[in-house]
């Protein structure tokens, strides 16, 4: 039997197993240690901040200006004043005016050209030697008048004298003192004689009628004769204004018929345009009545000009020239069209005679393609942002510490560009121009003053 081992020799073994193995541990314990001790006691590590970088963004101080409305249109020049040259009469064409031609200007009153009139002035000495006849035989009648005037008053005092002669023979035949015969041959005497008056008072009463069926005759020849000068007066075509003439169609000796036209005549003087504008932009184009004043029954075109009150001024688009035309408001158009819901508002331009820099100013010729401005009567003072500027109903502003803000605004009305407030920004707020994508509010700007912005503004309100 083997004897037990002692427990020196068991330890012995343990020792010597887990010896080397627990020298390890001594180490670890005291890096525990150090490591708990230098955390504890080292000072918090620094933070390092980094500053906000700002955007640079382009702003302009929002302006207070006194408006002009002002609203923009275009339209194509035609001659105001336009006449044709239709003959009347026909005949053949015996003279023309030597300057008759497309472009030519010819002065109010001038022949520009005659029709022969032989044939209308034999017709009018025809009709006058017809109305002369006529004339004559009606003072012929009212003198044959005359004359049975005299007649009856001899013949109406021969048949008195024969009643009294016929009165007294019967007034003897009574007593027996004068024959039967006698008073028979009276009586039958007595009866020629007022035969006698019966057919001269039945002859002058045909005269009258006679007379009126000539003076009836007398009018209508004189009518013919009117219509007759008349013809002879249309055989000159003269110009009834200053004119330009247009397209000419007709040649010396030409034959003419009634009804054709021969050439057209414009007035360049003065010259209309009609620019389309839109309905919202017209109510505050119009002028504010005055107070006290009633509404008026009727309109008139008196009403509509001192409405209308304002000032266009025209230029010609696509040309070199930079004149610029006063205009005149002379109407506008009777219905708005359905699809771009525009009226037609016609502008006058009075082509005069003008000097610029030294040279003539070109005169605005029929087919010109032109720009219109109209200018009402300032509304008094607003503030105005680039329309561009606007995002739905709001505009970004910077606050106190230079930082991007939403700010509600109320629109007036839109001109050119620019939206003119009613509310919502105080005069000199800095406001953002373009669309600073991303907008976050809050976020640091770096304010870029825009000069060019502000000056546009200035030119659209003013």
């Amino acid at each position: 039997m083997m004897a037990n081992p002692g427990p020196d020799k068991t330890m012995k073994r343990l020792l010597s197993r887990w010896g080397k193995r627990l020298l390890i541990v001594p180490p670890i314990v005291l890096a525990v240690v150090a490591l708990i001790y230098l955390t504890q006691t080292r000072p918090p590590p620094k933070i390092k901040t980094e500053s906000e970088a700002p955007r640079a963004l382009s702003v302009i101080a929002a302006p207070e200006m006194e408006i002009q409305p002002r609203a923009v249109g275009f339209g194509t020049a035609e001659f105001a004043k336009k006449w044709r040259a239709v003959a009347q009469v026909s005949g053949r064409i015996q003279e023309v005016h030597p300057e008759l031609r497309p472009g030519a200007i010819i002065g109010a009153n001038d022949l520009l050209l005659k029709i022969d009139d032989a044939d209308y002035r034999s017709a009018v000495a025809e009709l006058t030697a017809l109305m002369e006849q006529k004339e004559a035989e009606i003072s012929q009648l009212e003198q044959t008048r005359s004359n049975y005037d005299k007649t009856l008053e001899l013949e109406r005092a021969a048949l008195t004298l024969l009643d009294r002669e016929l009165k007294r023979l019967e007034s003897l035949m009574a007593r027996q003192a004068e024959s039967q015969s006698t008073i028979d041959s009276t009586r039958r005497s007595y009866i020629a004689q007022q035969n006698v008056v019966q057919d001269l008072e039945n002859s002058k009463s045909l005269i009258d009628p006679q007379i009126q069926v000539l003076q009836a005759g007398v009018r209508q020849t004189a009518a013919q004769l009117e219509k007759a000068k008349r013809d002879v007066e249309r055989t000159e075509i003269r110009a009834p204004f200053t004119m330009r003439i247009g397209e000419v169609d007709l040649e010396l000796d030409q034959f003419v018929a009634i009804n054709e036209t021969l050439f057209e005549g414009y007035s360049d003087a003065e010259m209309e345009i009609e620019v389309q504008i839109s309905t919202t932009d017209i109510p505050r184009l119009l002028a504010a009545p005055p107070t006290g004043q009633p509404p008026p029954e009727e309109q008139t075109m008196e009403l509509m000009r001192e409405v209308f009150r304002v000032t266009p001024t025209v230029e010609i688009s696509g040309g070199e020239s930079n004149a610029v035309y006063e205009g005149q408001f002379l109407r506008v158009r009777e219905v708005v069209d359905s699809q771009t819901r525009q009226v037609g508002v016609v502008i006058g331009v009075t082509n005069k005679p003008k000097v610029a820099n030294g040279r003539p100013r070109p005169p605005v010729l029929e087919g010109s393609f032109c720009k219109v401005t109209l200018r009402g009567e300032p509304i008094g003072s607003r503030v105005v942002v680039p329309r561009m500027s606007l995002h739905g109903d709001s505009v970004y502003v910077l606050d106190e510490e230079s930082r991007l803000a939403t700010r509600k605004v109320e629109v007036e009305f839109f001109q050119d560009g620019v939206a003119v407030l009613a509310s919502g920004l105080s005069p000199g707020e800095l406001i953002i121009v373009a669309d600073p994508s991303p907008a976050v509010a809050g976020s640091l700007i770096e304010p870029v003053n825009d000069e060019e912005s502000l000056q546009l503004l200035k030119d659209a309100v003013q």
